[in-house]
């Protein structure tokens, strides 16, 4: 009966429902998302990889939460529907989900040797870096 409990306390943390292929004319970009971003990096990582993951949308509002520059970089590939997840919450809830999901990417570190490896990888098998959002400069 335990395992059942913390089952159900974990699921409604979960707050994503599915997925589903959205319009891009129908979304908006959230008005008080003060994260700027590179649109022409994330258009270049489309260009060569496609367009991968689903943005975070309010439900009630249509503003997205998560993934607002990817938004962009979409339209500007000429993407004409994109992956959302709905979430249904709060305006409060919204704002929060905001700020943390730019934040916590902030908060985040690299392994700078990890990194160069990888990279190396890349370049050595590919011959080129396009679509990792380095180059050769940022390698070196």
């Amino acid at each position: 009966m335990k395992k059942k409990k913390k089952e159900n306390a974990e699921s409604e943390k979960i707050i994503n429902g599915k997925y589903e292929l959205v319009a891009v004319e129908k979304l908006k970009q959230h008005p008080k998302n003060a994260r700027s971003g590179d649109v022409g990096a994330i258009h270049e990582s489309i260009r060569a990889n496609g367009f991968y993951g689903a943005l975070v949308v309010q439900r009630s509002t249509w503003n997205i939460l998560a993934g607002n520059h990817r938004y962009l970089a979409a339209k500007e590939a000429g993407i004409k529907k994109i992956p959302c997840i709905f979430v249904d919450c709060s305006d409060d809830r919204a704002r929060r989900i905001l700020l943390a999901d730019n934040r916590t990417n902030d908060l985040a570190s690299w392994d700078d040797q990890a990194l160069a490896e990888i990279l190396k990888e890349i370049l050595s098998e590919t011959k080129t870096l396009d679509g990792t959002g380095y180059d050769g400069d940022a390698l070196d």
